[in-house]
């Protein structure tokens, strides 16, 4: 037979509980977000759609999928040194230096100074 569970374990049961729920609404807050304006542009989905004519979801995947900007931060990591243009040594140094200026500006608002990158 089991002993009983002493209040401690069941105060800590319930900050765990409380925890799960905050990061869950969290992430739905985040998710929300995501679907309601571009992180790159901060246009609204209703603009992009009324704008372009085109889905919101087009728009993400085909011309401001944040997924591009980390691939070409790898691609670039990559390349040799002496094989970069203008504009890609620019974003490199930037880059290294963990600053954020090669973002687009929309971007930069959202994106802390603090980030740390590693690479």
């Amino acid at each position: 037979r089991r002993p009983p569970r002493s209040t401690l374990d069941r105060s800590s049961a319930a900050s765990d509980v409380y925890k799960r729920q905050s990061l869950r609404d969290e992430s739905e807050k985040i998710e929300e977000d995501m679907r309601a304006s571009c992180l790159i542009c901060s246009e609204t989905a209703e603009t992009i759609e009324r704008k372009s004519g085109k889905t919101f979801d087009d728009h993400f995947n085909n011309v401001h999928n944040p997924w591009f900007y980390l691939m070409f931060i790898a691609y670039l990591n990559r390349k040799p040194r002496v094989d970069l243009s203008g504009i890609e040594s620019y974003v490199y140094e930037n880059f290294k230096k963990k600053k954020i200026l090669w973002l687009p500006y929309s971007l930069r608002e959202t994106t802390t100074a603090s980030v740390s990158y590693t690479h």
